[in-house]
């Protein structure tokens, strides 16, 4: 399975991290361009890329920038990938840091607006976890990010064409520009819960 990452700033420094530690191919991309990342993929293995490249046969691309960043992206990007990518949307919107978007002020979903920006659902994932916590997290701490994506692994196999197929499905609960859950649980919980409710867990 081969993932994307467009923002490898501080969280998505660490989700860089914890996927080549679970032996994921990783690309990454920023605004500045691979050689800025240079350094980055010295010490993880993950490859730097343009963000139009980041981008192209993916199966998870992660987008982990500030929310005024995701209308400078390219226009028509996720056209260059593949219908089946999942697109997880890891930011926040901060109104002192990206100044006011009044779609999100009159009301409308943050992941909402991000999709509309992108013309493609996304799934709203890990933007409650700060990445000193992520980072500085026990050892079964450390698998969510892989748990999510052996989770999202089985879409494929049930060939599924969008996200959006999935909202009736018995086992998995979908709603697109929400959080992704299973069993009515929010995996954002899931990952900080007790362990007995880990050990129950199972992405197949």
């Amino acid at each position: 399975m081969n993932i994307g990452v467009i923002g490898p700033g501080d969280l998505g420094e660490v989700i860089v991290r914890k996927l080549r530690d679970a032996d994921y191919p990783v690309r990454m991309a920023n605004s500045r361009g691979p050689e800025s990342l240079r350094g980055l993929a010295a010490k993880t293995g993950a490859m730097p890329v343009s963000v139009e490249q980041v981008v192209q046969d993916v199966d998870i691309l992660f987008i982990v920038v500030p929310q005024k960043a995701i209308s400078k992206l390219p226009k028509g990007l996720l056209n260059k990938a593949k219908k089946e990518t999942i697109v997880i949307d890891v930011g926040n919107y901060y109104p002192f840091r990206d100044g006011r978007i009044d779609e999100i002020e009159n009301g409308l979903t943050e992941s909402v607006w991000v999709e509309r920006q992108l013309g493609r659902p996304v799934v709203k994932v890990f933007n409650s976890i700060i990445a000193k916590a992520l980072a500085e997290a026990d050892v079964l701490l450390e698998v969510e990010i892989v748990l999510l994506c052996r989770f999202l692994e089985t879409i494929p196999r049930q060939k599924k064409s969008s996200l959006k197929s999935l909202i009736e499905s018995d086992s998995i609960l979908l709603t697109p520009g929400q959080s992704l859950t299973r069993g009515g649980n929010n995996l954002d919980h899931l990952f900080t819960a007790p362990i007995r409710r880990r050990k129950n867990f199972s992405c197949g």
